[in-house]
């Protein structure tokens, strides 16, 4: 039997992994799929050994081999009924003969990463995870962890752990242990430019080119230009807009008074601004620290 375990949500994987594992009645075998070669599949796929009337192999990485993950198209149908291969990827190319054949042949789990659409999934996951940890919290409680945290479950689970351990969970333990995600910093830069602050604007610039990629932090505040426009021009409810554009709706209603308060005309300009100093960025070679700058004072001014 083989079973294909993939996709970016590492944490999923690993449980998934550890599941199979404990249902297996004897010691699993791992092995490093970036050291296998053709040759060394015969002994994977063809039975037990004297020692074992079973055997379950974890192979990590395989499809990173690509001689080996191309000759395993051949073995697919070939695994013996007393071995479970169990092949443990990341990232792989569905287009490949190999896939195509574990499709058809395996059992075949994939573990998407979660994004930011998925908040209410981290927040129904984070109140389980919090209840195995003998921890009550209530709704506000579990939307404000995620709210800080993000969606990746490792993380969360670190928290809810920690969480457990105290006497006491309120919102404001909750802001003192969960370190703000940089994306939280960067909101609050964009928000204090539509307020107009240039002073505390000067002040977080400074503070964020110590620690922060500057690409990154464009990217993300492009992806806010975004979502005010959307939310200036839908009269959808929030979670709706949330849902269509793939944002928090947290984020989404500290955005929403500033985007119904704009004309037409300065949601416009906001956007050519980032449009500009996108395209100097990229032509010009401008400092990219710079182009922020630019764009968030004139946004302010």
């Amino acid at each position: 039997m083989i079973i294909l375990l993939h996709g970016e949500n590492s944490f999923e994987r690993t449980a998934a992994l550890a599941e199979i594992t404990k249902n297996f009645h004897g010691e699993a075998e791992r092995v490093d799929g970036a050291t296998l070669t053709p040759n060394d599949l015969p002994s994977l796929f063809t039975g037990t050994t004297l020692f074992a009337s079973t055997r379950m192999i974890a192979v990590r990485a395989m499809a990173e081999n690509k001689p080996a993950w191309e000759a395993l198209a051949d073995w697919v149908e070939k695994t013996s009924d007393d071995v479970t291969v169990v092949l443990v990827e990341d990232k792989l190319d569905k287009r490949t003969r190999t896939y195509k054949a574990l499709q058809k042949q395996a059992t075949v789990q994939e573990f998407p990463a979660w994004t930011d659409r998925d908040s209410r999934k981290a927040e129904i996951w984070v109140a389980d995870a919090a209840k195995q940890q003998g921890l009550s919290l209530s709704p506000v409680l579990v939307r404000r962890i995620v709210e800080r945290a993000g969606v990746d479950q490792w993380r969360l689970q670190s928290i809810v752990r920690t969480l457990a351990t105290l006497d006491e969970v309120n919102e404001v333990v909750i802001h003192d242990l969960i370190p703000a995600r940089p994306r939280d910093n960067i909101f609050e830069l964009f928000e204090t430019a539509l307020r107009g602050n240039t002073a505390r604007l000067t002040e977080l610039l400074t503070n964020l080119r110590l620690s922060e990629d500057p690409y990154m932090v464009f990217g993300l505040l492009a992806g806010q230009v975004m979502q005010l426009a959307a939310l200036h021009l839908s009269d959808a409810p929030l979670d709706t807009v949330a849902k269509d554009i793939g944002a928090h709706p947290y984020a989404l209603k500290n955005l929403s008074p500033h985007a119904k308060k704009m004309s037409r005309g300065q949601i416009r300009m906001i956007v050519r601004e980032f449009e500009r100093s996108d395209e100097l960025i990229k032509t010009t070679g401008l400092d990219p620290w710079l182009a922020i700058e630019r764009a968030l004072l004139n946004i302010a001014r």
